[in-house]
């Protein structure tokens, strides 16, 4: 397995815009290809290991930061990554969810040269206890599309998604979670839709999470794991594993 790291840099709010692009620009620099890091590790595979995408924030639209507010942050960042040329995959978040593409609409609002400034948009398709592939807009599937649809009309047709998290819980915690069996049906139904429509253009899928993060299981955001607490393996943990080499690009 050849493992890539994706670095998200920053959570749902970004601080000072100076601040921010000064960070990003380093962390990039000192773990990113070339960077002094590995200069400082010889030992380390800096070909597994560097860095070689990062993502400008977390799930900034859950009420953390306006988007007026995100994009003074994250403007001045991108025109630097560019500005500097460095080797790096610039990805942005993206609300969508039904028909709504607020989020990403007033990105291109403020930023008008955006389609120059970055390379992909995340998207996280949640949709807590449900098939995926049930039909209608607010569904996983439909969200993609939708994602898909209006990236094309916004020019950027050539430009990836990329699944920065998808998942179910397996805790007891009612119509919002499900059984390990069902994780496993669903983390396989996402998957093989990903790859039966290349028109998406889903470029990567991360799922969340690998390890559950506690043992009550009434929690939803506890029991998110491929592998129980105590590092056994839940039925999705196969199905993962099978698909990284079946399907790594």
């Amino acid at each position: 397995i050849h493992t890539k790291i994706h670095a998200l840099l920053g959570a749902n709010e970004l601080g000072d815009p100076t601040h921010y692009r000064e960070w990003v620009v380093e962390f990039i620099r000192h773990y990113g290809i070339g960077g002094s890091f590995w200069d400082e590790h010889p030992e380390l595979d800096e070909s597994q290991f560097a860095i070689t995408s990062v993502e400008l924030g977390n799930e900034p639209y859950f009420g953390e930061m306006s988007v007026e507010e995100y994009a003074a942050v994250v403007g001045p960042t991108l025109e630097e990554i560019k500005r500097l040329q460095l080797p790096v995959t610039v990805v942005l978040p993206s609300r969508v969810y039904g028909k709504d593409t607020d989020w990403m609409d007033g990105l291109y609002a403020l930023i008008p040269n955006l389609n120059e400034l970055f390379d992909a948009f995340a998207e996280h398709p949640y949709w807590y206890g449900h098939d995926p592939a049930t039909p209608g807009a607010a569904g996983p599937f439909g969200r993609i599309e939708t994602a898909r649809e209006r990236m094309n009309e916004h020019g950027a047709n050539t430009k990836a998604i990329w699944i920065t998290e998808y998942g179910e819980s397996t805790a007891a915690c009612g119509e919002e979670c499900v059984s390990e069996e069902v994780q496993a049906q669903h983390l396989q139904q996402m998957l093989s839709a990903i790859v039966s429509r290349p028109d998406w253009g889903v470029k990567m899928i991360s799922v969340f999470q690998l390890r559950d993060r506690g043992t009550n299981h009434y929690d939803r955001e506890r029991q998110f794991g491929l592998l129980r607490q105590d590092g056994t393996k839940k039925p999705a943990s196969p199905t993962e594993e099978s698909a990284m080499p079946a399907y790594r690009g």
